[in-house]
């Protein structure tokens, strides 16, 4: 199970001392290794499952190829959980953190979310680098005989199939 940010990452987007706070329930800063609190791990999951989520959707991704993303592709999914474990994290101290501060860093990682939903962005990973690039494709001339259409039953009234096609797909 891949975490596309740990807590390494999660520091490297927000305040130490802020997460540490915001994983205690005793009032004192949670002390020790980030990476070995259970609720840090859960919450990182949690927004990793998010984002493959919003990946998996029309098979757009696999988790092969999530993996495989490239270093600037992994950092930007690495922010996208970090701004959607964060709002985890705020929404855990309601009376520290306005409501409206919660639900912006939320909405903006959700956003992302929908774009990569859509197609509408894209992580690199190869394949999809060359997805919007349109391509044209024509039928053969053996493909248009065999629909048999109304052009093929009426004799020297249309033209021939293969004066159809343009001159680079064989036609004349």
């Amino acid at each position: 199970m891949a975490l596309y940010c740990d807590a390494a990452a999660l520091v490297q987007h927000f305040d130490e001392r802020t997460i540490r706070d915001l994983l205690s329930d005793t009032g004192q800063p949670v002390q020790g290794d980030l990476s070995a609190d259970s609720r840090l791990t859960k919450i990182l999951q949690a927004a990793s499952g998010r984002l493959e989520a919003a990946c998996f959707v029309s098979e757009n991704y696999s988790a092969a190829e999530l993996a495989g993303m490239s270093e600037n592709s992994q950092a930007l999914a690495a922010e996208i959980c970090a701004r959607l474990a964060m709002a985890t994290l705020m929404s855990r101290r309601p009376d520290r953190f306005a409501t409206e501060a919660v639900q912006r860093l939320e909405e903006g990682a959700e956003a992302y979310l929908q774009q990569l939903r859509n197609g509408a962005r894209l992580f690199d990973v190869g394949q999809h680098a060359a997805a919007g690039n349109p391509a044209v494709a024509y039928p053969s001339v053996q493909q248009i005989q065999d629909l048999n259409q109304i052009t093929q039953r009426t004799k020297n009234f249309y033209p021939r199939p293969e004066r159809r096609l343009p001159l680079s797909q064989g036609g004349g």
